[in-house]
């Protein structure tokens, strides 16, 4: 293991959390952590199937999630609701669950519909009381907040797997699209219906999530053709009227 302090690495981190100590049996995790301010906490997925609750202030794990017993990588970050006091949990095992923040359990039943690994990170749209995500069977979902048997729109038809986490660019109170990209090559803008806006083209996979510049009436992203893509907001129009 790399030593913590050494003379390359002279600064003392204010904590390290791992969820086991022995270097042999613990398993990466890849997912960004999601800040609690209101229960002081840190939630954090891995490769084991456990998405853990860790103490803001001191690194000491409050608790380990995992209602399930779910072995499948989490690889994605959860969203969480706060206003309900909830987490929604996507793995490669195919399933998105919604778990009550406080201690892990089920709010409600799984989504169970996707046919592929959700490697797209769920958001949560509170003004339609829905949660939008994609997945490696080609779909993007957006499914009912209360209920994830129903959908708020059918799922949209890519053809490629989704691994590009949505983005939902907000003006007042009114959505100007959803945004997502997908292996491939294609940046997608969608509205609430999940009707189409635009679709550019790129030449590689778009995986990672966009950022919604609204000084700038931009939406920028990445494809893994080596480029970085600045694109008009959905609403705006380009020299040609496009």
């Amino acid at each position: 293991a790399i030593p913590l302090i050494s003379s390359e690495n002279p600064r003392q981190p204010k904590w390290v959390f791992s969820p086991d100590p022995d270097p042999a049996k613990r398993r990466p995790m890849r997912t960004p952590p999601v800040i609690d301010e209101v229960r002081n906490r840190i939630y954090i997925g891995a490769d084991d199937g456990m998405l853990y609750a860790v103490n803001r202030e001191t690194g000491e794990k409050v608790a380990e999630f995992n209602p399930d017993r779910r072995s499948a990588p989490i690889r994605v970050a959860p969203a969480l609701d706060q206003p309900r006091g909830v987490l929604y949990v996507a793995a490669d095992d195919q399933q998105l669950l919604s778990l009550k923040a406080v201690d892990g359990s089920r709010a409600i039943d799984p989504f169970m519909r996707a046919k592929g690994a959700i490697r797209a990170a769920p958001v949560v749209d509170f003004v339609k009381t829905a949660v939008y995500f994609g997945s490696d069977d080609g779909k993007f979902y957006a499914i009912d907040r209360d209920n994830f048997g129903a959908d708020v729109f059918s799922p949209v038809e890519i053809g490629s797997p989704v691994r590009g986490s949505p983005v939902l660019d907000i003006r007042g109170a009114e959505a100007v699209a959803i945004y997502f990209g997908a292996d491939n090559g294609a940046f997608y803008a969608v509205d609430r219906t999940g009707t189409q806006l635009y679709k550019f083209e790129t030449l590689g996979p778009v995986r990672t999530k966009a950022a919604v510049d609204s000084v700038k009436n931009a939406v920028y992203f990445v494809s893994d053709d080596g480029k970085l893509y600045a694109l008009f907001r959905s609403d705006e129009k380009d020299a040609r009227g496009e």
